[in-house]
């Protein structure tokens, strides 16, 4: 990491962010002298990521899991660079209209994968083909793949609603 950290602009570690006994990453970053910009987000999934800064550089800790990851990655990372590269941030936050209903599982921010179709110039989202129960399962992010977005505060959607989500160019 110490290597990585001198030769890069980000440093992008997967697993080992939690509590468990062999999660040494918060460990590597305390030795490194970085600064923790934040641990642990009220997120599903991704709830494990901690990001970190030692002068213009950062850690970035992913949760282990590969769902997990990929989300927290496209939720947080790219817009990092974006960021860093005086870009524009290439992911879209639109509102959609609910083909079927949405069941809120957690009392946390959610990123749901969901299926979304443009007609006559409005988004519609299904879960056609989406699982759910386990933040390592991959196939959700197959296909025209966005993201659902809900805050802790929402709750379950009927079908017709409208809401939020992220459209992945």
């Amino acid at each position: 990491m110490a290597d990585a950290i001198s030769r890069s602009d980000i440093v992008v570690t997967t697993g080992g962010v939690s509590v468990g006994d062999f999660d040494f990453v918060k460990d590597v970053i305390f030795e490194l002298d970085c600064e923790i910009v934040f641990k642990g987000v009220r997120v599903k999934p991704g709830q494990h990521i901690i990001i970190a800064r030692r002068g213009d550089k950062f850690i970035v800790g992913l949760p282990g899991f590969a769902y997990s990851s990929t989300v927290m990655a496209l939720v947080y990372i790219i817009p990092l660079i974006q960021k860093l590269q005086n870009g524009v941030f290439r992911i879209s936050q639109v509102k959609a209209t609910l083909r079927e209903i949405f069941i809120k599982r957690a009392k946390k921010a959610e990123f749901t994968a969901c299926n979304v179709t443009l007609e006559d110039g409005r988004y519609f989202v299904d879960f056609a083909d989406k699982k759910v129960g386990t933040s390592a399962i991959m196939t959700n992010m197959l296909g025209a793949m966005t993201l659902l977005v809900t805050s802790e505060d929402d709750s379950s959607k009927d079908i017709g609603e409208e809401v939020d989500i992220l459209i992945l160019d």
